[in-house]
C-alpha cells in the first residue's frame, strides 16, 4: 500500500492533524524551518548559543547554595552521557547526576553509567518507585502506551531531588532539533488521570509528597530551578558523539534507545495507534537538520519491521503479563485522559510547539 507522505521529509499523511501546503511539504517541515534554519546556517547565532550556555552554568555555579552546582539527570545512553561528560570536560563544576530506574533498564546501560560516574567523579543517585513494574502494566493496559509510566516520573523525580539538594540547574540530552517528538504528548496532569482510573495517586505521596505538580509549577515559575537541554545549544552529531565516549570513557554503546529493553514494544504499539512508528518521526528530524537525505530515510523505512517484536516476550514477563496481552493494549486510547484545564493547557502548548507558532506566550522564536 502506498503511503503518501511529505514531499521533504517521510512524515506520513496519518498524522492526526497534518496539513500539506501547495509544494506538499508538511505544517513541521515549516515549523522547523521557522525555528531552526536560520541557526543551522549560522556559525554567529551558533556560536551565540554556546555564549548564552556559558552564561547559564557560571550563574548557576555562582547561585548554588547546596553542595551541588547543577544537576544532569542519565539514562546510560548517549546523549546523557555526552552532557555530563561535556559539562565536566568544560566546566570546574560539581555535579550530582540522577537516573531514574524504569524497571526496563538495560544491564550495558547500567555497567555506563558506573563507568562514567568513577570516571568522571561524579555523585550519583539512583531512584524508583516500589511498584514501577505494576505502573507500567497499568499504563500499558490503560492507554496502549507504558511510556508515561517513564517520562512523568523520571521528571518529578529529578525535580523533586534537585529541590531536596538546593540544585539550580538541570541539564537534560533532550533535544527540541533532533528528537522525535509523536502526535500526543505526556504531562504531569495526563499522568496523574490514568492513575486514578485504579492505580491510586495516594501511592505516590509517600515518595513525591502531596502536591508534585503544584511544586514543581511554583519552582519554575519563581526560578528556583532551571531546566535546559544542552542539544538545543551546539550542534548535535550522534556518531561523533558515540565515537568519542566510547574512546574518552570505555563505555559500550548499541543502537538508539538500547537501554530500555521495552523501547522496541513501545515502537509497534506506536504504530498500532498511528499507522506509523516513532521511526519515520525521528528520520524526519533527521532530513530536516540536513543528517540524511529523504531518498535514505525511505530506504530505511522499506526495511522496517510490522509485526510484535520478539523482545515482547521479555517485556511482558518484567511488567508482568503476556504477549498477547501486551497486543491487545494497542487497542486502547490515551484520548480519555487528557481530560481537564491542566492537560488543555499542556495540549494547546504543545501544538503550538509542533508547529512553531510563536505568537503563544510559551513559543519560541530562533535563536
Amino acid at each position: 500500500m502506498t503511503v503518501q507522505r511529505c514531499s521533504r521529509c517521510v512524515t506520513p499523511a496519518t498524522w492526526p492533524g497534518l496539513t500539506f501546503d501547495d509544494q506538499g511539504v508538511c505544517d513541521l517541515c515549516r515549523a522547523f524551518e521557522r525555528r531552526w534554519s536560520k541557526w543551522l546556517a549560522s556559525k554567529e547565532l551558533q556560536d551565540k548559543s554556546l555564549k548564552e550556555l556559558d552564561k547559564i552554568i557560571k550563574k548557576a555555579i555562582g547561585s548554588a547554595t547546596g553542595k551541588f552546582h547543577l544537576m544532569i539527570p542519565i539514562s546510560g545512553g548517549k546523549d546523557s552521557l555526552y552532557v555530563l561528560y561535556w559539562v565536566k570536560k568544560h566546566y570546574d563544576v560539581s555535579v550530582l547526576s540522577y537516573t531514574y530506574d524504569n524497571g526496563l533498564m538495560d544491564a550495558e546501560a547500567l555497567r555506563n553509567i558506573e563507568i562514567a560516574k568513577d570516571k568522571l567523579g561524579i555523585t550519583h543517585i539512583m531512584e524508583t518507585l516500589p511498584f514501577q513494574h505494576e505502573l507500567v502494566r497499568h499504563f500499558m493496559e490503560k492507554t496502549g502506551n507504558f511510556c508515561g509510566a517513564c517520562v512523568i516520573p523520571y521528571l518529578i523525580g529529578a525535580h523533586r531531588c534537585a529541590r531536596e539538594h538546593q540544585i539550580p540547574l538541570l541539564i537534560f540530552g533532550l533535544s527540541k532539533r533532533d528528537d522525535a517528538n509523536g502526535p500526543d504528548g505526556m504531562n504531569p496532569f495526563f499522568f496523574f488521570n490514568v492513575v486514578n482510573d485504579g492505580f491510586g495517586k495516594s501511592r505516590f505521596e509517600e515518595h513525591w509528597g502531596p502536591n508534585p505538580i503544584r511544586d514543581y509549577i511554583l519552582d519554575a515559575a519563581s526560578g528556583k530551578h532551571q531546566v535546559i537541554n544542552l542539544p538545543d545549544y551546539m550542534l548535535w552529531d550522534e556518531e561523533q558523539i558515540q565515537a568519542e565516549l566510547e574512546r574518552e570513557l570505555g563505555v559500550s554503546l548499541g543502537h538508539e534507545h538500547f537501554d530500555c529493553k521495552g523501547h522496541e514494544v513501545a515502537y509497534w504499539l506506536t504504530a498500532q495507534r498511528y499507522g506509523f512508528s516513532t521511526l519515520p518521526i525521528k528520520l524526519s528530524q533527521k532530513i530536516r537538520s540536513g543528517k540524511m537525505t529523504r531518498a535514505e530515510a525511505l530506504e530505511i523505512l522499506e526495511r522496517e519491521e510490522t509485526h510484535l517484536p520478539d523482545s515482547a516476550e521479555e517485556f511482558a514477563r518484567i511488567v508482568g503479563s503476556t504477549p498477547q496481552q501486551v497486543a491487545a493494549s494497542a487497542s486502547r486510547s490515551m484520548k480519555p485522559y487528557f481530560a481537564g484545564v491542566g492537560n488543555f493547557l499542556a495540549v494547546q502548548h504543545r501544538k503550538w510547539f509542533l508547529r512553531g507558532w510563536t505568537g503563544f506566550p510559551f513559543g519560541r522564536k530562533n535563536r
